[in-house]
């Protein structure tokens, strides 16, 4: 497939182009042109009008001659007679985005872009486009002319660019992102905009330091009775798709304390930063993208679960912790909000008899936080992956006193990959009975 990297008309000769800032010594066009070399690409060009890309050896494509470049943002794509994946030459790219861009396969079009929740640092508070993959020459040359034609009937709240172009392929809402209906790249890659931007990769280790660091924590709430799953088929299937047992906690409730005070008392063992932690039941069953998607959400609070019940509530974007799930499953949490519950609920909740009922009644860890949040962090935003990437199967594997009054699960409607959900749903049962058997 050829990789054509946009870098516009270039500007003024006095001018430097955006692709031409140095990042940690080097072009942000000439780092995308390496990453996609170490990745196997053979086929680059530059689409451009500016000769000071020749330095990069690749062949110049030119297209809107700069005289009449008064033309909307969207006529800036190369018209390809061949598969071909257009990248952005202004992205300062992570080695792992462009190695999601390169092994990513469609049979029509697929869209690489980041979205939210971001991480504290990123240089933008919105999302920014990196790439399109085109197979379907046609639907992308005639969506081109639907967005133009809109753009003339003035059906366009902003000049056209990537995010309306996505809009007509996939046939959504205009002027409306749907930020769940591509390819999501959430790490340091981000396009530059001004020279403040730089700063963000202030030095070269800074883009290189995370790629052999455990990018997420996660602690597994477990009572005694469903370790057997936890050890025999939960922890596996974390282990399975990459994730390291450092990274891996396991809170069981050995003293019988309840899951209230248990999952208190584990808040309470995290450190008092301001990093995260994802945590997870014990009743839960893992999509095969959980480890991608975790260490792609890895800022905020961001809930990996919603049920049936609360879809039509709390739609898949960024929703008020009013309207999010009462129930928890899978959720990542800041450690030093998780702390602060631990410290309201351990000295207000637990013992007063206004929420005797509501603890009586089932309610447990997730209420806890919920109602800690409502209360002390109202401004605090919640986001919700959908499709899930974790779902109860706690009528599956026993041990819970509140597993019949729970939805029952849904499995593949909520997955990908539904061989990886069967095959689990298998084991599980059989998992369950040997269990049984031997009681």
């Amino acid at each position: 497939m050829k990789y054509i990297i946009m870098a516009g008309r270039g500007g003024d000769k006095n001018e430097v182009p955006k692709q031409l800032w140095k990042v940690g010594g080097e072009y942000i066009i000439g780092r995308t042109i390496r990453l996609l070399k170490k990745y196997g690409v053979t086929d680059i060009c530059i689409s451009t009008h500016d000769d000071r890309f020749k330095q990069f050896g690749c062949k110049i494509l030119r297209h809107n001659n700069p005289a009449t470049y008064k033309q909307p943002w969207i006529t800036a794509f190369y018209p390809s007679k061949e598969p071909c994946c257009y990248v952005m030459g202004d992205v300062v790219f992570s080695e792992e985005a462009i190695r999601t861009i390169v092994e990513t396969e469609t049979d029509s079009i697929e869209f690489f872009a980041s979205a939210p929740p971001f991480a504290v640092d990123y240089p933008k508070r919105w999302a920014e486009p990196f790439a399109f993959k085109v197979v379907d020459l046609e639907k992308f040359q005639n969506s081109i002319e639907i967005v133009k034609q809109g753009l003339q009937e003035n059906k366009w709240r902003r000049d056209p660019i990537a995010w309306e172009l996505w809009q007509v392929i996939k046939d959504t809402p205009w002027n409306r992102i749907d930020y769940t209906n591509y390819t999501v790249i959430n790490d340091f890659t981000c396009d530059v905009d001004t020279e403040d931007n730089l700063v963000y990769y202030k030095n070269m280790e800074r883009l290189e330091c995370r790629k052999d660091e455990p990018s997420a924590r996660y602690m597994i709430h477990a009572c005694p009775k469903r370790m057997w799953y936890v050890n025999e088929h939960l922890i596996p299937s974390m282990l399975e798709q990459g994730i390291s047992r450092e990274q891996i906690t396991v809170w069981c409730d050995t003293k019988q304390e309840g899951n209230l005070k248990a999952c208190m008392h584990a808040f309470q063992s995290l450190p008092d930063d301001n990093e995260g932690t994802w945590h997870l039941q014990d009743d839960v069953l893992l999509a095969r993208d959980f480890r991608r998607k975790t260490e792609r959400y890895n800022a905020g609070l961001v809930a990996g679960f919603i049920s049936q019940r609360y879809s039509a509530k709390a739609k898949a974007g960024i929703v008020t912790i009013e309207n999010a799930p009462w129930s928890f499953p899978c959720i990542r949490i800041p450690n030093k909000m998780a702390r602060a519950c631990a410290e309201w609920t351990l000295t207000y909740l637990v013992g007063n008899p206004v929420y005797a009922n509501y603890i009586g009644d089932g309610n447990g860890d997730d209420w806890a936080f919920k109602s800690f949040a409502k209360d002390y962090c109202k401004d605090v935003m919640c986001y919700n992956l959908q499709p899930s990437i974790v779902e109860h199967i706690d009528n599956l594997i026993g041990g819970s006193s509140v597993g019949t009054r729970r939805d029952g699960p849904t499995y593949a409607k909520h997955f990908e990959d539904s061989d990886l959900v069967e095959e689990l749903r298998r084991r599980i049962w059989l998992g369950s009975q040997q269990t049984k058997e031997s009681m």
